[in-house]
């Protein structure tokens, strides 16, 4: 063989050796890939976050890794240690992974600056995925009035004069949504016009007829916030945003802390025992009366015991019995879970915009990112018992209110729940989602 026959022999192999060492390498990499998504166990979702959660978990394990690798024969790990180590196991397998689908939940923690791992896998293991919560409560919010309200008062008031104003029955969320607005919405034309916005953003505490007052008292009854307001505000100023809960979860709240409502019943947590809204032995329905600020000296009767009182309270707001009064009714549990959109949402309907977190009220930890989350209770302030600002506080209320709402039906008698059947407002309930058993 010639030296030039030689030398393209040689060349050739040389080329078709390294080909096969491309391909070998690129079957590596693909089985290496494959491994660690396996074991990693990624969700399903293919957004940004995602990818950020991926890098978070990956950096996580390399370092406990190393630890471990550091770690003298014999040493025993530190309590925080091992929590750290069972979160990690946990993430690697999707069938006890505790955080496994919950990447919006996770989005709003980080928000509040709250490492998600400084919650222990025990919580963890409680907060529902998001597909479950989407199968209780639906992907979007429902909000009663969005259509023809948010138009007709944008259209009616000049935008340097309006406010939102928050109302709704005891044990609704009131005041988390009032917060959640004076946090983070404002209405610029007023923020301009009254020269800041501390106290130019348009978001009040409650309706001027009073929070808990019912809409029947609209003109009748006045806050002294509404009577001082120096600038003479008008009612029509305000756009009211009526929180409404799920009627049994009310009911039994109810049955906890009754507030000024009266009626013959057990009080507690007494499991089926109460609300006992009719006498089982007579058949009778228990007259039921309630107390409130805008008529302080006399108690109000309804009819139909407590669900009447659902019905009443929110049926002068849903059938506009007094009058076409532009309105917004939310679901108190999209509160919960739907926190920055309904927020957002609501904001826009008066003219406002979503400016950042403003801290001047309390919860001015709950936030590092663009939406303040409220971390307390649900319901705060006044007559609601003290702030609870841990961090497990959001956490908590995913818990509480995610679980199917086929349970409830456990909670109330068979007398009670044919009660509830009978005379409870469908068109409301239909409306916003809340099932009848």
């Amino acid at each position: 063989m010639t030296d030039s026959r030689r030398k393209r022999a040689l060349i050739f192999m040389t080329r078709k050796r390294k080909k096969f060492i491309s391909i070998i390498t690129l079957i590596c990499l693909l089985l290496c890939s494959m491994s660690i998504l396996h074991y990693l166990h990624l969700p399903e979702q293919g957004d940004f976050h995602n990818l950020i959660f991926l890098v978070d978990n990956i950096q996580e394990q390399k370092e406990t890794n190393t630890d471990e690798i550091l770690q003298e024969p014999g040493e025993e790990e530190s309590e925080s240690e091992i929590g750290n180590n069972n979160n990690n196991n946990a993430i690697n397998n999707n069938n006890h992974d505790p955080f496994y689908d919950k990447v919006k939940l996770l989005d709003v923690l980080r928000n509040m600056d709250v490492d998600p791992h400084s919650i222990d896998n025990s919580t963890w293991s409680q907060v529902p995925t998001w597909k479950s919560i989407t199968e209780v409560w639906g992907k979007e919010p429902r909000i009663y009035g969005l259509e023809e309200s948010c138009s007709k008062f944008r259209n009616e008031i000049p935008a340097h004069k309006r406010h939102i104003a928050v109302g709704g029955i005891f044990s609704t969320g009131t005041n988390l949504m009032a917060q959640l607005l004076q946090h983070n919405c404002g209405i610029p034309e007023r923020i301009e016009w009254i020269g800041n916005r501390n106290k130019g953003h348009g978001m009040e505490w409650q309706v001027p007829w009073g929070k808990h007052n019912p809409f029947r008292y609209r003109g009748n009854h006045s806050v002294k916030e509404f009577l001082r307001d120096k600038r003479d505000p008008k009612l029509e100023d305000y756009l009211p945003v009526v929180t409404i809960r799920d009627p049994y979860d009310w009911m039994k709240s109810m049955c906890k802390h009754s507030y000024t409502l009266r009626w013959d019943h057990t009080r507690g947590d007494v499991g089926q025992e109460c609300p006992s809204m009719v006498d089982e032995k007579t058949g009778k329905i228990r007259k039921i009366t309630a107390k409130f600020g805008a008529d302080s000296l006399n108690r109000i009767p309804f009819n139909n015991s407590l669900v009447g009182v659902w019905n009443t309270f929110y049926g002068e707001y849903f059938h506009k019995i007094y009058g076409d009064v532009p309105v917004l009714v939310i679901r108190f549990e999209d509160i919960i879970f739907f926190s920055k959109e309904i927020t957002k949402t609501i904001c826009e309907c008066a003219g406002g915009k979503l400016l950042g977190p403003l801290s001047i009220y309390s919860d001015k930890e709950a936030s590092v990112g663009d939406f303040h989350y409220v971390v307390g209770s649900a319901v705060v302030g006044k007559g609601h018992g003290p702030v609870d600002n841990h961090r497990n506080g959001i956490v908590d209320s995913w818990i509480k209110y995610s679980k199917p709402r086929s349970q409830q039906k456990e909670k109330f008698s068979s007398t009670d729940l044919g009660f509830i059947q009978k005379v409870i407002d469908r068109n409301m309930t239909n409306f916003f989602d809340y099932q009848v058993f």
